[in-house]
């Protein structure tokens, strides 16, 4: 019974917690205590089939892949794409809409490290994210 608490409970702070939850990772979150739920119910059907620790297994390194994918593709600290993922999203928008005109203005932080070296780190991730106080 504490599981299927604990199942229930990890669904609803799922749920309340939507907007705050990348949405890749809510969909893991939501999906995750019902297919655990699943393995249980069929554990407890079929006692001599053991499901639980695979499943759970295969749901972590799921989540933990997801993460790892994510951290390759994005910059951590300012939360776009990194060069090699933006060249992957700008072929695709290319193949899709091959019609569609746009424009691309690019931005180059050439030598950032010497904003890092002068004011500090802290303070060049500030500058990064627009977050100097007059």
């Amino acid at each position: 019974m504490i599981f299927y608490a604990y199942c229930a409970i990890s669904i609803v702070v799922t749920v309340l917690n939507k907007r705050k939850i990348d949405r890749n990772i809510y969909h893991i979150l939501a999906a995750f205590p019902i297919l655990a739920v699943l393995v249980i119910l069929v554990q407890q059907r079929y006692p001599n089939v053991i499901l639980s620790g695979s499943a759970a297994t295969c749901a972590l390194l799921i989540i933990y892949l997801h993460l790892q994918n994510k951290q390759i593709s994005m910059d951590y600290l300012i939360n776009v794409p990194n060069r090699k993922e933006f060249f992957n999203m700008l072929g695709l928008m290319i193949k899709k809409l091959p019609e569609k005109q746009f424009i691309l203005v690019v931005v180059s932080l050439r030598d950032f490290h010497q904003v890092n070296n002068t004011c500090g780190q802290q303070k060049g991730d500030e500058l990064l994210l627009c977050k100097i106080n007059a």
